[in-house]
């Protein structure tokens, strides 16, 4: 897409600069940018990230090249939330109907069977951490796949789950604790 009048309308684009022009841009480079058509126009809208070195400052590019050749993303703070069956099929089909970019490589999902390999490792681990239920103060297993929780009972002492995590990492297992 070229200009914003080619979506079905303008509530498909990004809050902020994307209200103010019809334009996509393309293209950065030090204080310029270029849109789908080509032009070259001079950045006064550059954002915090862009705002001391400009757009692509090969230092920059570099670092970032670096570092996502190691990692590209991190756990944030949000957790997991597993969306209820048929909520993908269903975003899809609103993106669609409303003419919005929707990403998800479905086509590496099956070819690399990481769906398959998520619920048979994600039923491993449950039922390995049920016989623990016997032997530990568990209140209950639960999750999706390799998104799986547990949840302590409250007699377990303040601590306890950072020192579990703490063990893990000793172990080679990194954990996402929630208190």
């Amino acid at each position: 897409f070229g200009r914003v009048g080619m979506f079905k309308s303008t509530s498909t684009i990004a809050r902020g600069v994307g209200r103010l022009s019809n334009m996509v841009l393309t293209k950065g480079s030090g204080s310029f940018v270029w849109n789908m058509e080509g032009q070259k126009l001079l950045d006064f809208t550059s954002g915090i990230a862009v705002t001391s070195l400009g757009h692509c400052h090969p230092r920059i590019v570099e670092a970032v090249q670096k570092q996502a050749a190691e990692l590209v993303h991190g756990q944030g703070e949000g957790g997991y939330v597993a969306p209820p069956p048929g909520f993908l099929q269903g975003l899809s089909s609103l993106c669609y109907e409303h003419d919005i970019l929707l990403i998800a490589d479905e086509d590496a999902f099956e070819e690399e069977n990481t769906l398959i390999n998520a619920s048979v490792r994600g039923a491993q681990l449950v039922a390995g951490l049920t016989k623990l239920q016997d032997l530990f103060p568990i209140l209950d297993v639960r999750g999706v796949g390799l998104m799986v929780a547990v949840e302590f009972d409250k007699s377990v002492p303040p601590g306890t789950v950072s020192r579990i995590c703490q063990a893990c990492v000793e172990y080679g297992m990194l954990l996402l604790p929630t208190r």
